[in-house]
Parts: C-alpha cells; sequence; structure tokens
C-alpha cells in the first residue's frame, strides 16, 4: 500500500476539483463514465511542445491494461501512461519514451478496476488541468537524444575522443566529426600489421618498410600480379 504524506494537504483539496479547474465536469463525451473530484490530488505535466490546456484526452480499460492519455487542444502532442491500481500515481510519456508528467492519485489507484472495459473519450472542456500544474516547453531545435528506435532517458554524458570535437558555443552544443587515423594506436595492445614479410629472403626494415630501386636509369621498375602474389622486377627500354 502506498505512503501517504503530507496528509492535511490532500484532505483540504477534497471539496475542490483540483488538479482540474473548477468549470471541469469530469464526464466523458457519451456520459458513461464520469470521473470522481477525489481520484488525483495533484499533477505536474511537461510535454515539450503542447500548450494549454492540457486536458484527460482519454481512458481506455482492458482486462490486460488500463492506460490514460493526457493531451494538449491540439490533439498533436500526447502523453501516455499505465494505471496500476495499486500505485498512487501515473507516470506519462510522450511518444518518444520520454517523461513528461505525472498525475497523483488522492490515495491510490484501485477505483479503476470498477470502471466497465471499454475506452472513454473527453474533450478540453471536461478535464482541464489548471495552469499551476502545466510547464510549457518549447518544442524546438535538439529534444532528445537516442537510437534509432528510442530516446535516451536520465543522464547522459557526451564525450568527444578519437576524431570527435565536442564545443559548447551560444547555448548550443557543436559536434565537428574530423576523423583520427591514428585513434588505434592509443590502444598499448595494438601492433601495426605488416602485410609483407620479406622480398626474395630479404626483411623490411625496422620500421618495416622495404626500399626498392633499379641499379641502372634505363630500367623500368614494374609491379604486377602473378599466380603466386605480386612480382617486382626491373624491365629494360
Amino acid at each position: 500500500m502506498p505512503c501517504v504524506i503530507f496528509p492535511e494537504y490532500r484532505d483540504s483539496l477534497k471539496s475542490v476539483k483540483y488538479p482540474f479547474t473548477d468549470t471541469a465536469t469530469l464526464e466523458s463525451t457519451d456520459g458513461s463514465l464520469t470521473l470522481p473530484k477525489e481520484v488525483f490530488c495533484d499533477a505536474n505535466l511537461y510535454i515539450p511542445g503542447a500548450v494549454a490546456p492540457l486536458y484527460i484526452q482519454k481512458i481506455n480499460i482492458t482486462n490486460a491494461l488500463k492506460t490514460i492519455t493526457v493531451s494538449d487542444y491540439s490533439k498533436k502532442y500526447i502523453a501516455t501512461g499505465e494505471i496500476k491500481p495499486l500505485e498512487d500515481s501515473i507516470e506519462l510519456f510522450d511518444n518518444r519514451n520520454r517523461s513528461v508528467g505525472i498525475l497523483v492519485a488522492s490515495s491510490d489507484l484501485t477505483y479503476f478496476t470498477s470502471v466497465p472495459t471499454g475506452e472513454y473519450e473527453f474533450t478540453y472542456k471536461s478535464t482541464p488541468f489548471v495552469p499551476r500544474c502545466i510547464t510549457s516547453l518549447v518544442d524546438t531545435g535538439i529534444t532528445s537524444i537516442g537510437t534509432e528506435t528510442e530516446a535516451l532517458t536520465g543522464d547522459i554524458w557526451l564525450v568527444g575522443k578519437q576524431g570527435i570535437i565536442l564545443r559548447y558555443v551560444d547555448d548550443t552544443i557543436r559536434v565537428d566529426i574530423v576523423g583520427e587515423p591514428l585513434f588505434k594506436y592509443e590502444d598499448p595492445n595494438f601492433t601495426p600489421p605488416t602485410f609483407v614479410q620479406t622480398i626474395n629472403g630479404v626483411e623490411a626494415d625496422e620500421y618495416g618498410d622495404f626500399k626498392i630501386t633499379v641499379l641502372d636509369p634505363k630500367d623500368i621498375l614494374r609491379v604486377e600480379n602473378s599466380a603466386n602474389g605480386i612480382t617486382i622486377y626491373a624491365a629494360g627500354v
């Protein structure tokens, strides 16, 4: 059972509809469900791009899963959370799996176990949240960092190395990828590859190099592929 803190705060809100506005009807569009004003006692919503009014747009009840959806007036910016009857809050996530809000229950969420299965729609006039519960975030520029399938959440460290340069310029993070062809040499266990070991029994110098020259300036040095590898010879003119 969740531990309720600040009971005096919760008791003071029993007679009002907070976190909804006083004009909220809390009734679904078809009239089949009316949320008791005691179900929620607080909320904090910070959906990037969403513009007030924010409201409960939909409650979906099935035998396997119960969810609640919060939206703004345009229905473009939405957040969804799972209703877990024994919990005392609902964490909301947007379509990029970012945490964008929380709904706090007065005690727990067992009320939703008595709601018949179905999908209940609401309008922005029936379940609007008060402005105090809404933090406006502009949805411009880079709003998240992630993989192809999901956004990263929590603390994220950006580290520039091996040719990746990070700079903080004019309140933005600039990433320059210049490349570092010698980055493998930072590994103490790395050994530069040597492809040609010997030529006619002659080994390379200490740097792994072979110096191939012709004695007669009239000769032309040729390098050709052969069945046994590479053939190097001097061809006369």
